[in-house]
């Protein structure tokens, strides 16, 4: 044996490391989480419909995904920050799986910890947090210098349907939304070839909701020389229903939109109105098979009637699976963001495409309409994206 060789083999041997067991690979993914549950019920079981899938398929790479449910935040801005902080810190998870609620906040829990978040864009913690990957984007840009046409879009061909030639809108948001918002919805119902007539921030909240909707309506039927072809409701459910009750009243002859009327509980006063998806709905089933395919996997699980949290669940654990995928057998939770970072997010049909790390700033221009008839929903208009247009 030369000098050289007893030389190297004296090192390994003396090496601190030498014959220590190597770290362990871990056999599961662990996962948790958020939800306004009275809002948002349906959330857990549409991710554990998408996991239980997977799992039963081999898992990701032979590890399985553990699921530990969805904790109820109850509305409560600081039970989700403090839930995220637990399944972080406290339990340990790989990623927070999924997020549905409108009171996730970026506190830097995620981005400290390196810990990947994944849900719906229903609030601002998923704008601008690098860590928090939202299946539709950001829906709620501070600021934005351009946003979605694909509503006015889908609603103009509706109302042009309706024998409305030089469709006209009038848009009504509560009282308190943010003074742009009025700015972005006009510069949406222009680019779709709508004239405005009336816009104003006017609707309440909470027990106010229909406080003053009989005048609401009176000022929107009389906005131009007659009533206008469209108006597009942006309030909670109990705002929006009092107007289109009070605009019923009057005899309204044109379509009247919202995004808050679509769920099993709601068919009945959702009747004779068109109401905007994020994504497609179970009424797309039999020309989706992709949609075909999720209500499959939530028959697993549930028998109860399919909601949207319940896709916001299955598609946020599936953008998850995807982006474990792609980072690669034992990927670490950083890596696992990163890879995220650059996907394009797409179901056939269903939804997107929603890019990142555009997506981060800005909301997926794509949707569909369903209408009521009081019994149940139906397609108006198939899902589909468009553009954006800038607004000053």
């Amino acid at each position: 044996m030369t000098r050289a060789l007893v030389v190297a083999l004296l090192l390994v041997l003396c090496s601190p490391h030498a014959g220590a067991a190597q770290p362990a690979v871990a056999t599961t993914i662990k996962v948790g989480g958020i939800a306004d549950v009275e809002l948002f019920g349906g959330t857990e079981a549409g991710a554990r419909a998408r996991f239980d899938a997977v799992n039963a398929a081999g898992g990701i790479d032979g590890r399985r995904i553990e699921f530990l449910g969805v904790a109820d935040d109850r509305r409560d801005a600081s039970a989700t920050t403090a839930e995220v902080r637990r399944l972080v810190d406290d339990v340990g998870v790989d990623a927070v799986v999924p997020i549905v609620t409108s009171r996730f906040a970026d506190d830097a829990t995620l981005s400290r910890a390196r810990i990947p978040a994944f849900g719906w864009g229903i609030a601002g913690g998923f704008c601008g947090n690098r860590w928090a990957f939202a299946i539709t984007g950001c829906l709620a840009p501070l600021l934005p210098r351009e946003v979605p046409t694909i509503w006015g879009e889908l609603v103009a061909a509706v109302a042009r349907q309706h024998g409305f030639r030089h469709p006209t809108a009038a848009i009504v948001t509560e009282a308190a939304a943010v003074p742009r918002s009025l700015v972005e919805l006009r510069a949406m119902a222009r680019a779709a070839g709508l004239r405005v007539t009336y816009a104003k921030a006017a609707l309440g909240t909470g027990e106010s909701a229909a406080a003053g909707v009989d005048a609401i309506a009176d000022a929107v039927m009389a906005a131009g020389t007659r009533p206008p072809s469209v108006v597009f409701s942006v309030a909670g459910f109990t705002a929006v229903g009092a107007l289109q009750d009070a605009l019923r009243a009057r005899s309204y002859p044109g379509v009247m939109t919202n995004l808050v009327q679509y769920s099993p509980v709601l068919v009945i006063a959702a009747r004779d109105t068109y109401v905007l998806t994020q994504f497609a709905t179970p009424e797309s089933a039999p020309q989706n098979a992709a949609m075909r395919e999720i209500l499959a996997e939530l028959a697993t699980v549930t028998t109860d009637p399919i909601t949207p949290s319940m896709l916001a669940g299955w598609l946020a654990a599936d953008l998850y699976v995807r982006a474990l995928r792609r980072a690669g057998p034992g990927a670490s939770p950083s890596r696992v963001a990163r890879v995220a970072a650059r996907l394009r997010f797409r179901v056939p049909d269903t939804v997107g495409s929603t890019r990142f790390p555009e997506a981060f700033v800005r909301p997926t221009s794509c949707g569909q309409l369903v209408t009521s008839d009081a019994t149940v929903y139906t397609i108006a208009a198939p899902y589909r994206c468009a553009d954006y247009v800038s607004v000053g």
